[in-house]
């Protein structure tokens, strides 16, 4: 299997639990949100590290494929692939986020959720 194939099936298995965990915290605000998200990661951790057939427990998964591993005998290159990819994927999430915070939705839920409401938006969907 590609690594493109399992970083896109990571990225949505993320998605879905990420998905999850927002709907399940959605009216939470605050203090309560921030304690409620961390205790989930915290149990998420630890039964992932319990799961050692699946992950690998406290090890890691040893066999997952590197990222351009033909170039890895000319450490140099390597890793300055590795850098233009995790650079591209950083900047292209940020513009994305950019684009989304400053459509009128994402200005609506960041100015006032009861305004984005009366103006027929669902701040439970839109959060999500």
């Amino acid at each position: 299997m590609p690594i493109a194939v399992g970083w896109l099936g990571a990225a949505m298995i993320s998605a879905a639990v990420s998905f999850l965990v927002g709907a399940l915290t959605l009216r939470l605000r605050a203090n309560y949100l921030a304690i409620t998200t961390f205790g989930i990661a915290i149990a998420l951790q630890l039964c992932f590290q319990n799961v050692e057939v699946l992950t690998g427990g406290v090890f890691g998964v040893g066999f997952v494929p590197r990222a351009f591993g033909d170039v890895q005998s000319n450490a140099l290159l390597f890793n300055y692939a590795n850098l233009a990819l995790a650079a591209t994927l950083v900047v292209a999430l940020y513009l994305l986020l950019e684009h989304l915070a400053s459509s009128p939705w994402g200005r609506a839920m960041r100015e006032d959720e009861t305004a984005a409401q009366s103006l027929g938006k669902n701040p439970a969907a839109l959060r999500l």
